[in-house]
């Protein structure tokens, strides 16, 4: 009776053993949840005091009697991907992990900047790739840099395009502008995030301004 019971007990321990092993194959293994952040508008994001959307955006007093076509931004590498990408040296980049834009920033930033100048009000009309129609002048642009800088000390998000304005008649150049703005920051995605909209904010700002410094024709006053 001492064999049989002994072999038993080992025959029962191995399928015990087989059992657990299995279980902890077939379980699923929990991943990381990733986080997405947008780059949205002043006039569609929600304040903190509102319900609702409310709008940022203050309409400009010159106003020009012209359509403004705007084009979708370019970007350079490695901008032009979903990656949330920092700095903590001058010639290194790294990325966030388990940290994404929505969609890559140049095509969220051409949103953002197409629905903001339409809110400066600062052009009769203001039209981008789905517009079908005469347009007066085109606006290019190209995302150079997007990127968190961060130090002993400090950390700061750095928002660079280049745009330029075309007379949409001849193809000649009017003006070309480059924007660097750059703003502190916390050392964390989502920080990132937030100063980035910031940032896209004060870009839609300044580049309406210098817009309506033109020496375009027809332009009237409200």
């Amino acid at each position: 009776m001492y064999r049989p019971t002994r072999l038993l007990k080992i025959l029962s321990i191995a399928a015990s053993v087989s059992i657990i092993t299995s279980c902890g194959i077939l379980s699923p293994v929990k991943s990381p949840e990733v986080k997405q952040y947008q780059i949205i508008a002043p006039n569609l994001q929600m304040t903190r005091n509102a319900t609702g959307t409310e709008s940022t955006i203050q309409k400009t007093e010159k106003r020009f009697d012209l359509t403004l076509f705007i084009a979708p931004l370019t970007a350079d590498q490695p901008y032009n991907s979903i990656q949330m990408y920092y700095r903590e040296n001058n010639y290194e980049l790294a990325s966030y992990t388990h940290n994404l834009w929505a969609a890559d920033p140049e095509q969220m930033l051409s949103k953002n900047l197409l629905q903001s100048l339409q809110g400066y009000h600062s052009f009769k009309n203001i039209v981008s790739s789905n517009f079908i129609g005469y347009a007066d002048y085109r606006l290019t642009g190209n995302l150079n840099q997007l990127t968190q800088v961060i130090k002993t000390n400090e950390s700061n998000v750095i928002l660079s395009v280049s745009f330029t304005l075309t007379n949409a008649n001849s193809g000649q150049a009017v003006a070309i502008k480059t924007f660097t703005l750059n703003k502190s920051a916390e050392a964390n995605a989502k920080s990132f995030a937030n100063t980035t909209n910031e940032l896209a904010a004060d870009l839609s700002k300044a580049l309406n301004d210098w817009l309506i410094t033109q020496p375009l024709s027809n332009n009237t006053s409200n």
